[in-house]
């Protein structure tokens, strides 16, 4: 690959970090609400097994929700990475170590 369509590929990594962030902002604002709905319920009265049900049914959602934040979490540190790589292609330069000492 020439220097021009190593660019391209930062450019195409910069599009998806920012898609992955909006997707990311949009995840965390719906946890959000599922965890006031869920604190909002947690301090009612049980009422039956239709609250029983639909309570086990939000704190699903609560942890579908982290499960999503996860993942879009660790999507954007790969793309980070693959992006290190390429600028490092780029420069020829060695791409930096990773360690705890970098956090994204």
């Amino acid at each position: 690959m020439n220097a021009d369509d190593l660019r391209q590929r930062l450019l195409e990594c910069d599009r998806y970090i920012l898609e992955l962030q909006h997707e990311l902002t949009e995840a965390l604002e719906y946890k959000q609400v599922l965890l006031k709905h869920h604190a909002v319920l947690s301090s009612c009265k049980r009422i039956g097994p239709e609250f029983e049900t639909r309570f086990r049914v939000l704190e699903k959602e609560v942890t579908r929700a982290s499960t999503v934040l996860e993942r879009l979490r660790s999507n954007i540190a790969s793309v980070l990475e693959l992006r290190t790589s390429i600028e490092c292609s780029i420069t020829k330069r060695k791409p930096p170590s990773i360690d705890s000492s970098n956090p994204l």
